[in-house]
This record gives structure tokens, sequence and C-alpha cells, in this order.
């Protein structure tokens, strides 16, 4: 499985045997699983993208906007139903919070926010909430998109318009 090749790379590369991970292979690897999850809502699927994620995070690359538009997907497409309101809650806040520190929300990142299955997934309490807490100051603090390049990716202030008017409808 490509999880298990990811981390015998990453522990070769520690040992210093000339062997060197590049930021594409992990971002892949999450698209990859968010591809995986349109058809299979396998928790597990989360736990892979949790461990390859955190490993991008410790590694020496940076982060990429694709990767947290990705994590999140991810986490709403295995994380459904009443039973993990909690867990699904706490992790949307913890992925959006993550996002913004590192400077990487981006344009599609609000978007999947602002999708339909995404926003039935959460409810109308958990929605406001998210609009609310991040989203219903304008302008957005700058370091929030910081690192996203171009700059065309930056969330406008219709990309939020939309979000928070789409929470409102329910």
């Amino acid at each position: 499985n490509a999880s298990k090749w990811l981390l015998t790379l990453l522990d070769k590369e520690d040992e210093s045997q000339g062997y060197t991970t590049s930021p594409e292979v992990f971002s892949q690897m999450i698209q990859g699983i968010e591809f995986a999850t349109r058809k299979s809502g396998d928790k597990t699927l989360l736990g892979i993208a949790l461990e390859i994620f955190s490993k991008l995070q410790s590694s020496r690359h940076h982060l990429d906007a694709i990767s947290y538009k990705c994590l999140l997907q991810i986490g709403n497409r295995t994380l459904t139903g009443p039973s993990n309101r909690k867990g699904r809650n706490k992790f949307n806040h913890t992925v959006i919070a993550s996002c913004c520190e590192d400077g990487l929300l981006s344009k599609d990142f609000m978007s999947v926010l602002s999708n339909t299955s995404f926003q039935k997934n959460l409810g109308t309490g958990e929605l406001r909430a998210i609009g609310e807490k991040y989203f219903s100051n304008w302008p957005l603090p700058n370091n929030w998109h910081r690192n996203v390049k171009p700059h065309h990716f930056v969330p406008s202030k219709k990309d939020c318009a939309i979000f928070l008017s789409q929470q409102s409808q329910d």
C-alpha cells in the first residue's frame, strides 16, 4: 500500500541513505485518498490521510492549500451521520483553524465549505458556528492566506458571502 511505501521512504531518508521525498508525493497521496472517498466513506481512509498529512507537517516540506482542501473533504466523507457529529465538528474546526494558521486558506478550500453535500453533512448549527467564528468579518486576516500563490487563489469577499448566504438559508 502507498502509505507504507511512503513511511519506508521517509525512514530511509532519515537514515541518510540517499533517498529523498518531494512535497508532491505527500500531496498526491492525499489527493488519491480524497478521490477514493468519492466512492467509499471508509473511516480507515481518514486515518491514512491524517498519517500522511502529519508526516508532511513534520517533514522539511511546506504544506499546501490542496492538501488542506482534500483533508477537509476526506473528513466530511468519512465522518458522516449523527453518530459522528461531535468528531466531525471537532475535525472541521481543527482543519479550518490549522489551514488559517498556516496561511493556506484558498478559494478551493472555501468552495468545499460552500459545497451542498458538505453543508448537508454538517447541519445548520455547525455551519453557523463556522461562519461566525471564521468568515463573518471582512476582510479576512491577511495571514490566513499569506502562503496562497498565485494571488487569484486567495478567497474574495464574494467567496465568503457565498458560504455565509448558503448556511443561513437552511
